[in-house]
């Protein structure tokens, strides 16, 4: 008929959410890498990340009474003030603690503010959390900081 127009269905084109090759590529990198770890463990390397095993030399209790969300003072086991975080570049001690109770809200446990320093025979300092089982590597954060924790080890 003349002036009526055929409409002709569209034809609708499959639109591919993860391309094909994508998940090939992925696929075969998830399986390098699981070659990569399997071959490194059975051939014995050594762990990367993990601190290496030494002995205790020297261990002091502290006591981090908390003032607000980003203020604490420490305390030594008699009650002597160690360290205010709000001394210009103590700021880090607050850190520390606000990870050891954020670990603790993780794992609901509610415990006292006594969190042990410990320095090891290979130089390492470590801020360790009994309740939790947490252990905080200084050294990781930097000479600044290393130096805020060492410095109570002479207080």
């Amino acid at each position: 008929k003349f002036g009526s127009r055929c409409i002709m269905p569209a034809q609708t084109k499959q639109v591919e959410i993860m391309p094909k090759k994508f998940l090939r590529a992925l696929g075969l990198l998830i399986l390098f890498v699981l070659v990569v770890v399997f071959t490194y463990r059975f051939m014995d390397y050594p762990l990367v990340g993990v601190p290496p095993k030494s002995t205790i030399v020297k261990e002091i209790s502290l006591d981090f009474v908390e003032r607000n969300r980003f203020d604490v003072i420490v305390l030594d086991k008699y009650g002597k003030v160690l360290a205010e975080s709000n001394d210009g570049t103590n700021g880090f001690l607050g850190v520390v603690f606000n990870a050891v109770k954020r670990e603790r809200i993780k794992k609901r446990i509610s415990g006292d503010n006594i969190l042990r320093m410990v320095q090891y025979e290979n130089g390492r300092v470590a801020i360790i959390d009994d309740w939790t089982g947490m252990e905080i590597q200084v050294n990781s954060f930097g000479q600044k900081n290393l130096e805020v924790f060492s410095l109570l080890f002479d207080s």
